[in-house]
């Protein structure tokens, strides 16, 4: 018999551990062991239910869950746990997708198992109900191991399967209308973008691939959005992410008045999820298209080198530095001559700061010192307090070297703000990692 305390560790999350050995599957039930993280957040709240019943719907009907076991004195077993995460995983994803589904029908079904084996796999089926709309069947053999990563893409490839072939069925005015579903990256990308530390670290590791020069052509990324490797995982979520927060903004046509606004979000991801409501495939050119406005591969590349530069400067974590962000201060700390048309007295286009104090009496170096301070000091705007102090204390060295402060002074002085700078690093890793 289950205990409390286990009970009570899978409200929080579901353990996935266990070595998937076999259990019995329902008749007519196929593994898909493919989907990933926990996702989005969508209005619908749970209805309250007798103990003694054995299912649970969601106030929109679009989850139920359904369970084999047999009551316990809570009457609830794991049906509220799983019930509580599937709902709670369509509302972020709802929210996080700029997608509502149609109310009234069930579009995600789950049959809770009974099973104390450890079994870690998630079971899916897809089919059409006796109204001809489509529903996904989610079986979890042992509720109490169910690998978390996998139930989350499983429901967000349900929402989106759902979604799709409503609104097929909705602009067709009939059932069963034809759809196409999204690439499994999309429904992994999805559950990620929707968990906001996912979507958070999604991004870092963009930026990190980008500033090692680890990135690809931007046409040949799509085919590196592999789900089942790290670096793949991330990039999904950082692509859905960028789709989902890309408003595109509507431009007058040639001759003629604006477009009519469209109803709800109008972003690079509403735009492809109608392309699979139309029964179109999904195209990696033209979401690359929406995302960059352009159609030429190199211009393409160079929205995206764009795109990521802008988002290296941007502040992800207010009042807090990443690594990156630590990285991006350093990558900084060169001093470059005021006009592109001179050099610095040894015949240099650029100066680190500890060969500047063996050059301070170059005016060239003085000038460029005073100059740099401003940028220095806007680097770090809105960064963490460890950061934004070691920019002081080089701000106040590049001073004393516009100054034409002595050797001994100027070395202190860049030697102080060098420690600071690494004090700030050490405390990004920390909290963020590498």
């Amino acid at each position: 018999m289950k205990t409390a305390a286990v009970i009570f560790a899978t409200i929080t999350a579901f353990a996935a551990f266990g070595d998937g050995s076999a259990v019995h599957v329902p008749k007519g039930w196929a593994d898909v062991s493919e989907f990933a993280p926990p996702p989005g957040r969508r209005h619908v709240s749970a209805v309250a239910v007798p103990p003694s019943m054995r299912s649970l719907s969601s106030r929109d009907n679009f989850v139920e869950v359904f369970s084999d076991e047999t009551d316990l004195d809570d009457g609830m077993g794991f049906r509220g746990p799983v019930f509580k995460a599937a709902v709670d995983a369509v509302e972020r994803i709802s929210a996080a997708s700029g997608l509502e589904m149609p109310r009234g029908a069930a579009g995600l079904v789950i049959h809770v198992g009974n099973g104390t084996n450890e079994d870690t796999s998630v079971v899916c089926r897809v089919e059409r109900n006796s109204s001809r709309r489509v529903v996904t069947r989610l079986y979890l053999p042992s509720p109490a191991f169910s690998d978390l990563d996998l139930f989350g893409r499983q429901i967000a490839a349900a929402y989106l399967r759902a979604w799709a072939s409503r609104k097929a069925e909705a602009a067709a005015g009939a059932a069963a209308a034809p759809y196409k579903e999204p690439p499994e990256w999309v429904a992994h990308g999805l559950s990620r973008a929707a968990n906001e530390l996912f979507a958070l670290f999604d991004r870092l590791d963009a930026v990190a691939f980008w500033q090692g020069g680890e990135m690809p052509f931007f046409k040949d990324l799509p085919a590196k959005l592999d789900p089942a490797t790290e670096r793949g995982s991330s990039l999904c979520g950082f692509m859905v992410k960028w789709m989902v927060a890309h408003n595109l903004k509507q431009t007058a046509e040639k001759g003629g008045a604006a477009k009519k606004p469209k109803a709800g979000p109008d972003t690079v991801f509403t735009r492809m999820m109608d392309r699979l409501a139309k029964d179109e495939e999904w195209s990696s050119s033209a979401m690359i298209e929406l995302l960059t406005g352009e159609t030429d591969p190199h211009r393409q590349d160079d929205a995206f080198d764009v795109h990521m530069w802008k988002l290296m400067h941007a502040v992800l974590v207010p009042g807090q530095s990443t690594p990156e962000d630590v990285k991006t201060f350093a990558s900084r700390l060169l001093l470059y001559p005021p006009f592109f048309d001179i050099s610095f007295r040894d015949g240099t286009k650029a100066c680190p700061f500890r060969l500047a104090i063996r050059n301070a009496s170059d005016p060239v170096v003085r000038i460029s010192a005073l100059i740099k301070q401003r940028a220095l000091e806007l680097t770090v705007i809105g960064r963490g307090e460890k950061l934004v102090k070691a920019a002081e204390s080089h701000v106040r060295f590049l001073r004393a070297l516009a100054r034409g402060e002595g050797k001994e002074a100027l070395t202190e002085k860049l030697d102080e703000a060098e420690a600071l700078l690494g004090a700030a690093y050490a405390e990004a890793v920390e909290r963020f990692g590498t």
